[in-house]
């Protein structure tokens, strides 16, 4: 049964895409991400295992037989959906063979079927495809459990195993102070140390509840700059352990992030005390206001923090005339949006295009008018979608088949401090 319903859920998803315009199919994926609330990566990764699965009628009928679940079919897919048609089709042939028997080999044992065949059935196609797959190699971050990652590298085989090896002998011929650091620690430090990486360099926003009646200030000029991390200023005074949240990552306990404050330049902003909406942003204060002449000098950096705490002014109008926002709308628009703006997209906002969703000069560029939403689908605006914004700051998003997602605005209230709080004790004060 569920064999027969993943067939049944992939053959409507391939209907989707084949009954759409030409111009729109590139933009399908967003109504299967709307519709079944996947993230847009999610749901391309599901449009694609869709019409791989439709274009091999031995694998369909395999699964509607009760042949093979849908873990052993998705092992085969990824196997052959590299592969033409005509080699995939062979592969399938020679894996499944031609009965009506059920597959009992595991995923594991279909997959390694299926690697031997594709080198068997055409073994000059399968030296050319590893030629192709060299170029698209590359390194990449994914969060793990317990404020832990993992560093991906997409390489050969070879490559991969003298990566570990040296990384290993590095680590051997390394001496460390602290005597207490496991193997794996010391391996993770050698990496660091040969990738010049070891010295953190963080940028930390601050939020600050306000009242919205209270005026803040906010620089009209400022460089480009980058967020790395992101937490209450009560969690960066001590005075609580409310989760932060690591640029690329995700949520970081407070311990972590109070531990990157030594090395980090900070940036004020501004939310209201009530929805966590954001209402202004400062320009940086760099880092080495508090360590000039220590690293260690945390009573510096403890009154930059209070500072920005106690700290009003006024709200200015960032309005530019203009098409281009300037430094300081375009930090305010980042840190208000945090990612792009269309549903389930964690695509980060600095790394999106700022879209006028009223078109300039119909509309102002303006932080009311200005949303990021990552290249495919701001061409997206321009085949048929629309977005319009709600009063709570919900994004809506409607399809040309007149499908409606929102998008929440990513607000977090951030814990107040009440007056007359004393701040706890520096750990290194009598230094």
């Amino acid at each position: 049964m569920q064999a027969r319903g993943f067939v049944m859920e992939c053959r409507a998803i391939a209907a989707m895409f084949e009954s759409a315009p030409d111009d729109q199919q590139e933009f399908v994926h967003g109504d299967v991400a709307g519709t079944l609330h996947l993230a847009p990566r999610t749901a391309q990764g599901k449009l694609a295992t869709a019409l791989d699965l439709m274009a091999q009628p031995r694998l369909v009928a395999a699964l509607e037989q009760g042949r093979l679940g849908v873990g052993h079919a998705m092992a085969l897919l990824h196997e052959i959906s590299h592969l033409s048609p005509t080699v995939a089709g062979q592969v399938l042939a020679a894996v499944l063979g031609e009965g009506d028997e059920e597959i009992e080999a595991t995923a594991g044992e279909l997959r390694a079927a299926a690697k031997k065949a594709a080198i068997t059935v055409d073994a000059d196609a399968a030296r050319k495809r590893h030629q192709e797959a060299k170029e698209s190699v590359g390194v990449r971050g994914r969060p793990t459990v317990d404020g832990m990652g993992q560093v991906v590298t997409d390489c050969t085989a070879t490559q991969a195993a003298t990566i570990v090896a040296a990384i290993r002998q590095r680590a051997d011929a390394m001496t460390f102070d602290d005597t207490e650091l496991t193997e794996g620690q010391k391996q993770v430090a050698a990496l660091l140390h040969a990738l010049g990486c070891d010295r953190v360099g963080v940028q930390a926003v601050l939020e600050c509840p306000v009242e919205r009646a209270v005026d803040l200030n906010a620089a009209a000029e400022s460089g480009v700059w980058g967020v790395d991390v992101r937490m209450p200023v009560a969690v960066a005074l001590g005075l609580s352990d409310h989760p932060a949240v690591l640029a690329g990552y995700g949520p970081i306990t407070a311990d972590q992030a109070r531990a990157l404050l030594p090395c980090a330049d900070l940036v004020r902003a501004c939310v209201d005390a009530d929805t966590g909406e954001v209402l202004a942003v400062d320009r940086p204060v760099r880092k080495k206001r508090w360590q000039a002449g220590d690293p260690r000098l945390a009573a510096a950096l403890r009154q930059a923090l209070i500072k920005m705490a106690t700290s009003g002014g006024t709200i200015p109008d960032l309005t530019v005339d203009g098409y281009v926002p300037s430094e300081a709308l375009g930090r305010l628009v980042d840190l208000r949006d945090v990612t792009s703006v269309f549903p389930g997209d964690a695509t980060a906002a600095r790394r999106s295009e700022r879209d006028h969703r009223l078109p300039y000069p119909l509309g102002p560029t303006a932080d009311w008018n200005l949303q990021n939403v990552t290249k495919r689908w701001h061409r997206a605006k321009h085949n048929g979608w629309h977005t319009r914004a709600l009063a709570d700051g919900t994004v809506e998003w409607t399809s040309p088949t007149q499908g409606v997602y929102h998008r929440k605005p990513r607000r977090t209230v951030p814990p107040k401090i009440p007056p007359g709080t004393a701040l706890p004790p520096l750990p290194d004060e009598s230094g």
